[in-house]
């Protein structure tokens, strides 16, 4: 099975190659994590394991606190150091108070989605998932550090290339359940354990190998950098995703199954009009896992438009025109994912016959 890490290598080469200009951010980015914020607050919590972390928290919902749902939202962010030892934020959407701004009642507990950027893409470019803290969810993004990475054309390193990884994903696991306990973080006493794991493109691809921890540990010398004797968190009981396939098409086809716990339920969301992660690409890594599974294809979705700016649909893109309203795209996949989650992680039933779903025929 040594083809398994050879695919991933190849698969990622061609991931930067077609994301490098098309998800790269417009260079002003980083004024926006805390855009909304009204009244910016820094906060210092020293953790038992030694690890300094900081975080910054919003006095304020941010924008859409309670159009959503029974909670108001809080934004706030913890760090934690990467694999270089470089302090990473880790952006934290949550339910702050009841809608009316009354105290949530003593005892009551959320459970988390953590969510993984798609290539050279902002952590912050994604706030439409601040949503599902409407709804009672602690949203986590962990917001990657630049890396400097070889141009695929060979004309240099590009200094600013923010790929996403497995090692990551668990450091943001592990970090996250530090917080939930540390005295005065925001979700103090709130988390109540559970976690799904989410991603879009490449993020997603890093959430399917933190899934099946054999394919991370042959990939470990890829880009997806998965950490020795890496084993997945039994905290993480779901996996959603949108836009995002383990295939990769220049390189040999790979059949074995993508392996998973028992009754780890995935939720694969694809556009049809995506042409950066096609539905033929996403729906054969999808026959690869085993049940439980759902598949949703939304009409009229491209790629591009699960990110919160708009980038100028070029060649290296390979994404095609949505031919929905991207609020629609956006309200859309809120609405599913907010289905799956309820189901899989609060237990209602009635959302669980509500998971919007298609035909997964290739």
């Amino acid at each position: 099975m040594k083809h398994v890490s050879t695919t991933l290598t190849l698969w990622i080469t061609w991931m930067l190659a077609m994301s490098g200009s098309a998800l790269a951010d417009d260079g002003n980015h980083h004024n926006h994590t805390h855009s909304h914020c009204k009244n910016n607050g820094v906060t210092t919590h020293n953790h038992n394991h030694g690890g300094r972390h900081h975080h910054k928290a919003c006095d304020g919902s941010g924008p859409g606190g309670t159009t959503g749902g029974e909670y108001a939202v809080g934004t706030t962010q913890y760090f934690f150091n990467d694999s270089t030892d470089t302090p990473m934020p880790a952006i934290v959407y949550y339910p702050k108070a009841l809608a009316d701004m009354s105290e949530i009642p003593a005892g009551v507990t959320f459970p988390a989605t953590i969510f993984m950027q798609g290539g050279n893409v902002d952590g912050a470019r994604y706030s439409w998932l601040e949503e599902l803290a409407t709804h009672g969810y602690i949203v986590v993004i962990p917001d990657i550090n630049p890396v400097p990475t070889p141009n695929t054309d060979g004309s240099g390193t590009n200094p600013n290339t923010k790929l996403t990884s497995v090692d990551v994903l668990d450091r943001t696991v592990v970090n996250l359940h530090d917080f939930a306990i540390a005295p005065g973080s925001e979700i103090e006493g709130r988390f109540d354990g559970q976690i799904a794991i989410s991603g879009h493109s490449l993020g997603a691809v890093m959430a399917i190998m933190s899934v099946d921890e054999q394919a991370c540990l042959e990939a470990s010398g890829a880009i997806g950098r998965c950490p020795p004797l890496y084993m997945r968190h039994p905290s993480i009981v779901a996996l959603w995703m949108i836009g995002g396939h383990f295939e990769n098409p220049n390189g040999p086809p790979d059949t074995r199954p993508i392996n998973k716990p028992v009754d780890f339920p995935i939720y694969t969301i694809s556009g049809s009009e995506d042409g950066h992660s096609t539905r033929d690409e996403i729906l054969t890594t999808y026959n690869r896992y085993e049940e439980p599974k759902i598949f949703y294809e939304i009409a009229g979705a491209n790629h591009l438009n699960w990110t919160d700016y708009l980038h100028p649909q070029d060649d290296i893109a390979k994404d095609l025109p949505a031919t929905i309203e991207k609020e629609v795209q956006l309200v859309t996949t809120l609405g599913a994912v907010r289905s799956f989650l309820d189901c899989e992680l609060k237990a209602d039933q009635d959302a669980c016959s509500a998971i919007p779903s298609s035909i997964p025929t290739l």
